[in-house]
């Protein structure tokens, strides 16, 4: 046999293939073909004096396309927008719906961010994701925010209602004001949760909210790649 059948790794655009390496039967979903992530908004939240978490929320609009890495980077500024550092990390991108990316204790010396950017710094290689894969959505029920003058708390309820054991969940809690602006995040993992079953978790901050806490956000999200069985 003098020709080779096609495969999603000869660099070449054959088979049902949308483009080379991709679309059609191949795991790889051409870039065309996908909808851009969308970064809703980013904030910095103080931690101590000199540290400060950063965090992304974003949106992935595509139903069943996922990436299992992307590179991203904070930057922050103070109040006349001069430069006051950068962090840069990677993250995977969950299927179908809002996540977030946590960047913890960020050091910004005497100054204090005022203005905090997030960009990514590579395209995602999307992957198909089964639609059962889709659909592993951890719910999430979160409490009122108590200890509000010392050090907040707040109490979550986590479930994991399919009929398979999730692993690797990555769980934040968001705290908004009346004004809808986010107030405080934080970030916990969940190693793992077997089918059915649920999970008693409680957030804690160092320091009192810089606000009137009015409304809670939980977002849970699952890394598809690290639960397939392989």
């Amino acid at each position: 046999k003098l020709t080779k059948d096609p495969t999603c790794s000869d660099g070449k655009r054959n088979g049902t293939e949308v483009g080379i390496d991709c679309g059609g039967g191949c795991s790889r979903i051409c870039a065309a073909e996908a909808v851009p992530l969308v970064v809703k908004w980013s904030r910095s939240f103080k931690v101590s004096e000199g540290f400060y978490n950063a965090f992304a929320y974003i949106e992935n609009q595509n139903l069943q396309a996922a990436a299992r890495v992307i590179y991203y980077e904070f930057t922050f500024y103070d109040a006349d927008n001069i430069f006051i550092s950068s962090r840069k990390g990677t993250a995977y991108v969950p299927a179908n719906g809002r996540f977030g990316i946590f960047e913890p204790a960020v050091s910004t010396g005497k100054r204090i961010p005022k203005n905090t950017t997030f960009k990514f710094a590579s395209t995602p290689e999307w992957l198909k994701v089964t639609e059962d894969e889709s659909k592993q959505i951890i719910f999430a029920e979160a409490g009122v925010p108590s200890n509000l003058e010392i050090a907040p708390r707040l109490s979550v309820v986590v479930e994991n209602p399919t009929l398979s054991q999730v692993r690797n969940i990555d769980v934040f809690a968001i705290i908004y004001d009346a004004d809808d602006n986010a107030l405080a995040v934080s970030k916990t993992v969940v190693d793992g949760l077997i089918a059915n079953s649920k999970k008693n978790l409680t957030f804690t901050w160092r320091e009192p909210f810089a606000g009137d806490p009015k409304r809670v956000e939980i977002i849970s999200q699952i890394n598809v790649f690290a639960n397939r069985q392989e």
